[in-house]
């Protein structure tokens, strides 16, 4: 049942990643559910399974949430069950995550650290391109396009598009050292590229082993809130985000100290109007 869903949503454009995301939920479900099965769950059923692991963040349930309520919204449309168990499943309150970008100097002292060009290309790609994880172990050589304007191409990202954007010096002077055709990131086996948890695992490891505590997606986070601290122009960054609402963007953006008190010094108010 489970393979038969992700057939028909991989079909309709659901990347792989994604799909293997669903299938472990749904597995582990099924898991939880012993002896009831998936399509006899009740709607309490589900929601001790949502809320038993202690070890789950509240963003994690709202995830695992939406991946149930995927699955039981197909089940009933397919007719394979009569009633969606799912339907009233209440929503996971997130409270606003706040931006976690490196500090100041942290980035340009990990790009001087680094030795291997493998290294200096993941930072790269993450720090001035805000590449996800996923998407910098897709790339490949010819996907950095020399021209008027350097161009780097992303063929994998989240929600399947392929995105066309501006390619950064640092990572353009990255290029240099890696192969200009075929994967910059390539398994040992030689079948296709790296997962994309080996670079969140190599990068942030790195990251840690200089004494930066930070991940591999914080490198994204330093992207978006340094682009919005030099421009000020929160479209600009949704735009080499690749967010399709400015709200995500807004996620990945802190205002600096510095900028608040600036801002606010510079407060002013009309003088009132004198009586004649």
């Amino acid at each position: 049942m489970i393979t038969q869903y992700l057939d028909e949503t991989r079909a309709l454009g659901l990347r792989p990643n994604s799909a293997a995301v669903r299938r472990r939920v749904l597995a582990g479900l099924a898991l939880g559910l012993v002896p009831t099965g998936l399509l006899e769950a009740t709607p309490e059923q589900l929601l001790a399974w949502l809320i038993h692991t202690p070890d789950w963040s509240l963003a994690t349930r709202q995830a695992y949430r939406s991946h149930l309520v995927a699955f039981y919204s197909w089940a009933a449309r397919r007719g394979y069950i009569a009633m969606d168990p799912s339907i009233d499943l209440p929503q996971v309150k997130v409270p606003r995550r706040l931006p976690r970008p490196l500090a100041a100097g942290e980035v340009t002292r990990a790009l001087s650290i680094a030795k291997s060009p493998q290294m200096i290309a993941m930072i790269a790609l993450a720090a001035f391109a805000g590449l996800r994880c996923f998407e910098i172990a897709a790339v490949r050589g010819e996907d950095v396009q020399l021209g008027a304007i350097a161009r780097l191409r992303i063929p994998e990202q989240k929600g399947g598009d392929e995105a066309m954007v501006p390619a950064h010096p640092v990572i353009v002077e990255a290029a240099k050292s890696l192969p200009p055709r075929g994967w910059w990131f390539p398994r040992q086996d030689g079948r296709g590229h790296v997962h994309a948890s080996v670079i969140t695992n190599q990068g942030s490891a790195f990251l840690r082993a200089i004494g930066i505590d930070a991940t591999m997606h914080q490198l994204r986070h330093s992207f978006g809130t340094q682009l919005y601290e030099q421009t000020g122009d929160l479209r600009v960054v949704q735009e080499l985000m690749r967010h399709r609402s400015p709200t995500s963007t807004a996620l990945y953006t802190e205002v600096s100290d510095t900028r608040r008190a600036t801002v606010l010094q510079q407060l002013a108010y009309a003088a009132a109007p004198v009586a004649s």
